[in-house]
């Protein structure tokens, strides 16, 4: 077994660390509030009541993290930074959404109270902060939203500033709890404070769900696990060195999960929850962000080997040898539309196979998925949530006693996913033949009928009320031939809202 990894805040000249350095926290709103609610941890590191507001600091002789002044602050008080995932015993049922204000994710791929939800999308083009900022968005403005909170690990001053200006672009700043990682550039000691970065957040969220007498709800974004997956190379780099190959487990050295990486990103994964009645009935929801560096096209006619995939993970390898069976040449054009990386030696292309590889990690490790194309790619949907891969374990079915939709939206998308999966087949057989049956023009109207009613751009939530109104449309043919329909479904609302306001109010 690998040895725990110790965090340790250094102090003094030569150190490349002040104290102060681990995490900030800003908000002091809903510092005061968690101040007075929080409980004593039993062990571990554990961080101060009043440290939401403050940098942090390591008290010498404790171990304890304080805000500053030491001097002024009570170590031993607030919810351990790093700490156990909630046991069986503590743990509920899911049984109410976290609404995101986002029809797409509402309707197809609802997210509950107490679970974690992984986010993947293409580096850099933006999509997942806002599809994680019109989530904060929606629940600050709710009456009895979740608490906000932002981790934002990345040790980049230009990233931070984005961050900062789009949470300040959404008008939630002053209502999330915002944690950063202060590194301007990627190092070990950088990897590891983003760690601890994700952990004081998802620590805060912790006080907030175990409050007393009844435990409140909070939303944690984590953006993003890239430093972790650096912190953990760093250290397999460092045993290796130390004792030598036989230090690690092979799989780490290839870049994929042995069951200690996986117990390694567990313990953060798994720090969501809903705890039961007795402990309060509160919830911590994760919502973590995962990108990935696009491939390029490459040569779209030459084709490659299965021997040329040695070294990646047996699933894919399975997926190519469906398609060799079948006599499908295996080129770079067939690769990327499988999302597949090719299997080139250049060191971007083997950091996008092992990113890919730590996607499927992480998706086995999570309660869902949604799935972002790139902004850039031809659609004519926002968000441009991908319907076919984006998944939610609980909350879909007649059968489960769990549930993490909103049973409003729950009575009017029955079948949508098959809706949307008999469009899209009909849409690919279509592409070979000389026109559309009569069935397949039905399902197409049906299709961007309902595409209609989802189509929400960047920075607009709608209410549950708004949400229905637009699904109903589509259900009832409202939006059936009008194209991109938001201006109709705008009208719509603005009908219901003018005629029954108490229908709105009332969903």
């Amino acid at each position: 077994q690998r040895p725990p990894v110790a965090f340790v805040l250094l102090e003094g000249e030569g150190t490349g660390a002040e104290v102060g350095s681990a995490a900030t926290v800003l908000d002091e709103k809903l510092r005061r509030k968690e101040a007075q609610t929080t409980e004593a941890a039993p062990d571990g590191v554990v961080v101060a009541s009043d440290y939401l507001g403050n940098v942090v600091w390591v008290d010498e002789a404790t171990g304890a993290i304080l805000a500053p002044p030491p001097s002024s602050t009570a170590a031993g008080d607030g919810p351990a930074i790093f700490r156990q995932v909630p046991g069986v015993a503590e743990i509920g049922l899911i049984n109410a959404p976290m609404l995101t204000g986002v029809s797409m994710v509402d309707a197809l791929s609802p997210v509950g109270r107490g679970q974690n939800v992984l986010v993947v999308g293409e580096d850099g083009d933006g999509a997942m902060q806002s599809l994680a900022c019109d989530a904060l968005k929606f629940q600050s403005r709710l009456p009895a939203g979740a608490s906000c909170l932002y981790a934002h690990t990345a040790p980049s001053d230009v990233s931070r500033a984005s961050a900062l200006a789009r949470l300040k672009a959404a008008g939630i700043l002053p209502r999330t709890c915002l944690v950063v990682s202060t590194a301007s550039a990627p190092s070990p000691a950088a990897a590891a404070e983003s760690v601890a970065v994700a952990a004081a957040a998802v620590a805060a969220g912790e006080g907030i769900a175990r409050r007393k007498p009844e435990g409140g709800h909070a939303l944690v974004v984590v953006d993003d696990l890239e430093s972790h997956r650096d912190a953990w190379d760093h250290t397999t780099g460092v045993l290796v060195e130390l004792y030598g190959r036989d230090a690690v487990v092979q799989q780490d050295m290839d870049g994929g999960a042995s069951s200690e990486k996986r117990a390694f990103f567990s313990s953060l994964v798994q720090r969501a929850g809903k705890l039961n009645d007795e402990l309060g009935g509160g919830s911590l929801t994760l919502m973590l962000l995962a990108g990935y560096v696009p491939e390029s096209s490459g040569d779209a006619t030459s084709s490659y080997a299965l021997e040329e995939f040695e070294g990646y993970a047996e699933k894919v390898k399975e997926r190519l040898e469906i398609l060799s069976k079948a006599n499908i040449d295996i080129t770079d054009a067939v690769l990327q539309k499988i999302g597949i990386p090719s299997p080139t030696v250049s060191e971007e292309a083997k950091r996008g196979r092992l990113t890919l590889q730590h996607l499927d990690d992480l998706v086995s490790m999570s309660d869902g998925q949604i799935w972002l194309d790139p902004l850039g790619a031809p659609t004519t949907h926002r968000p441009p949530v991908n319907v076919r891969k984006s998944l939610a374990r609980v909350g879909i079915g007649a059968d489960t006693v769990s549930k993490a939709d909103a049973s409003a939206i729950r009575d009017l998308v029955g079948g949508l996913r098959f809706d949307f999966q008999q469009a899209a087949t009909a849409q690919e057989e279509a592409a070979s033949a000389a026109a559309f049956d009569s069935g397949a023009k039905k399902a197409q109207i049906r299709h961007q009928a309902w595409l209609s009613a989802l189509y929400q751009e960047a920075g607009e939530v709608r209410s549950l009320g708004e949400q229905c109104v637009a699904l109903c449309a589509a259900v009832s043919g409202e939006l059936d031939g009008v194209g991109q329909g938001g201006e109709r479904v705008a009208e719509m609302v603005e009908f219901v809202r003018g005629r029954i306001p108490e229908v709105l109010a009332g969903i």
